[in-house]
């Protein structure tokens, strides 16, 4: 009898695991770096404005280094990203509205950039560095948003990614960004890569 009740709390055990496992998967315990108020679109005046700071935080961040191939068109994305699992390659950030971020709205870029999720609510994969983008600040972000919605769109498809990550293994980014992102709050100015790093 006390084996048959060690069984059953063992089985018990497994299974809220397992939920919890599934629970994490799903993005139930992800955390957010943006603040409800960036749901309120920039003005024209705003976009205007923060114009020259953004096109400043695009340079110190190298955004079109890694979001453009060396004999490709501006921001159009398709550069590879070799690592052990298979290939990635960044995307599209001019703003067409297929290929790139046209759609993307004040808030959705906030998400993208300081939390690692896309416009669809995909977590996105720690090449783009929203580990160290997390810090910068709400308006250093709208900055590079609203610069970014004035470059040419660019109607470039993304290119697929290979190995690994052409499974369905988004949601498992819930994991390591439990374990791998640090606190998430705001400082004043762009973070820095790590040492020896790259923005990528």
């Amino acid at each position: 009898m006390t084996s048959h009740r060690m069984r059953r709390a063992l089985w018990a055990v497994l299974l809220l695991l397992a939920l919890l496992m599934l629970a994490v998967y799903l993005g139930f315990f992800r955390s957010s770096s943006v603040g409800a108020d960036v749901e309120q679109p920039l003005s024209v005046d705003d976009m205007r404005q923060l114009l020259p700071r953004g096109r400043e935080m695009a340079a110190a961040a190298d955004c079109f280094g890694c979001h453009s191939t060396p004999q490709g068109p501006l921001a159009a994305g398709g550069v590879a990203i070799g690592t052990p699992f298979g290939t990635l390659h960044s995307t599209n950030i001019t703003p067409d509205p297929v290929h790139g971020i046209g759609r993307y709205t004040r808030a959705d870029f906030h998400r993208a950039l300081r939390d690692g999720v896309a416009r669809d609510g995909r977590n996105l994969y720690p090449a783009m560095p929203y580990v160290f983008l997390h810090r910068i600040t709400p308006g250093d972000a709208d900055a590079l948003y609203a610069y970014l919605q004035t470059i040419p769109p660019l109607a470039v498809p993304n290119q697929p990614n290979t190995g690994v990550y052409v499974l369905p293994v988004r949601g498992a980014m819930n994991f390591w960004n439990l374990l791998n992102f640090p606190k998430r709050e705001g400082i004043e100015g762009l973070a820095a890569p790590p040492a020896g790093g790259h923005w990528r």
